[in-house]
């Protein structure tokens, strides 16, 4: 009879030779774990990034706006005619805008999550393989 050989289906297979293959194996696993922990690290800071340059455009937008609100504050006083009406129309629009902005960035940087979302389940199932493995 003849028999393929195979690591795993030899019953002679010596301790050292075991113990070998269970750290390969474990440092494949730690590997793998930390790639996709850093993959979804990295998903998360992007999604942050993300967020912190909306809201950093909305706050220029603020800005712009309550400098042109000054402005036909200014040139509302200096000559009550419709100059300062547009002035101030374009100021409201680039703060109604800066608004948007802000709360929409403010939105999506608290939906970012993060924390690795799949690592932890990856890791249970590891365990569950393992512990599997272990018992006779």
């Amino acid at each position: 009879m003849n028999r393929p050989e195979s690591p795993t289906a030899e019953p002679s297979q010596s301790i050292s030779g075991l113990w070998h293959q269970l750290t390969l194996q474990l440092a494949t696993l730690l590997r793998q774990e930390l790639t996709l922990a850093r993959t979804e690290l990295y998903q998360s800071l992007m999604t942050v990034l993300s967020s912190v340059g909306t809201v950093v455009a909305g706050i220029v937008f603020l800005y712009v706006a309550s400098l042109l609100l000054l402005v036909s504050a200014v040139a509302g006083l200096a000559t009550l005619l419709p100059l300062w009406l547009a002035a101030l129309s374009l100021g409201g629009g680039a703060l109604l805008i800066g608004m948007m902005l802000v709360l929409s960035g403010r939105r999506h940087l608290k939906q970012a999550h993060l924390a690795p979302a799949h690592l932890g389940q990856s890791l249970k199932k590891d365990k569950d393989v393992l512990l599997r493995k272990a018992q006779p």
